[in-house]
């Protein structure tokens, strides 16, 4: 990665990483890379021969180390560097550069809080990412106190795997067990919604929980628990590509009207609802399926999704299941 003020091309940064083993995100292994020097050709207007370039290294035992010696540009732009296997190399010309410090020191490990909710009202329009929310495919968004999917066509399979997965985005971590995750939803489907698809076609949303397993773009469906409902009404809950009940929504459906989906998981039990408005459902509000399942016994992240289309989420909240 290299890094260029545009209004200083004499303060530039390359920042070499090289990584020892197979690439997790590629669809083809690659041999593990050995030590060796690299090689750049600076151009364009970047600082020539004879320029003193700074070098940090970090790998294993150290942390943005400075080499005693700088780097330096020879003839031609030529600018080599010694870089060892599973390490990263910081070159930059910048004056004063230095390892940089954050302004608190990280917080300790600590478990996902509970309760927590979001109703998504204290963001600038179009910022993302969300507050503890990991996009895993397609692209959420702020927009007008929600989060908004905003791809609203299917790219195709993803170049890193080869495959389709539909956009997904996912919150917490694995000691997320009993929960009740619930977010109000709309969406108004295009012509064109897309996407992998499934028992309830290409245009719904869900609302997810006990990903445990989920390894990013790896996976369709999400390996959990999840609820489903489509444009027209037709909702469905499963376990990973298991379905385990499934209905139709009272007639007329208004896929533009929000619609709370809650997903509640305690023990082997998998509660869900889906209901008019943005609330969640009310004590005691008889759950559309009520089943024992034991395919996804320990804890995980939650999740919301949809198809390629246009989808909105409101008044999130996740709870632990009472």
């Amino acid at each position: 990665m290299t890094l260029v003020p545009p209004a200083d091309l004499s303060a530039f940064t390359i920042i070499v990483e090289k990584v020892a083993g197979p690439c997790k995100c590629g669809a083809n292994s690659t041999p593990a890379p050995s030590d060796g020097v690299v090689t750049f050709s600076l151009g364009g207007g970047l600082p020539g021969a004879g320029t003193p370039v700074q070098v940090w290294r970090t790998n294993a035992t150290a942390q943005f180390v400075r080499d005693a010696a700088d780097a330096v540009v020879g003839a031609g732009g030529a600018l080599s560097v010694f870089v060892a296997a599973d390490s990263v190399v910081t070159l930059s010309t910048a004056a004063g550069a230095a390892r940089g410090s954050p302004a608190a020191p990280p917080p300790p490990p600590a478990p996902f809080p509970l309760p927590y909710a979001d109703d998504f009202s204290g963001y600038a329009e179009d910022a993302t990412p969300l507050r503890f929310w990991g996009d895993q495919t397609g692209s959420f968004a702020a927009r007008g106190g929600a989060m908004a999917q905003v791809v609203g066509v299917d790219p195709g399979p993803n170049r890193w795997v080869h495959e389709d997965i539909d956009p997904f985005s996912i919150l917490g971590d694995a000691t997320l067990g009993d929960v009740v995750v619930g977010a109000g939803a709309t969406f108004a489907p295009p012509r064109n919604a897309s996407g992998a698809g499934g028992p309830l076609g290409f245009t719904y949303v869900q609302a997810c929980a006990r990903l445990l397993n989920y390894t990013g773009l790896r996976t369709q469906p999400p390996p959990g628990y999840c609820v489903l409902v489509n444009a027209t009404g037709a909702w469905l809950v499963r376990a990973g590509g298991k379905v385990l009940g499934g209905g139709q929504l009272p007639a007329p459906f208004d896929p533009v009207a929000p619609h709370a989906l809650t997903l509640a998981v305690k023990g082997p039990w998998v509660a869900a609802w889906v209901e008019e408005g943005t609330a969640p459902p009310a004590p005691g509000a008889a759950p559309l399926l009520n089943i024992s399942d034991a395919t996804f016994p320990r804890g995980g992240t939650v999740g919301l999704g949809s198809g390629f289309h246009a989808a909105s989420f409101f008044n999130f909240s996740l709870r632990a299941a009472a």
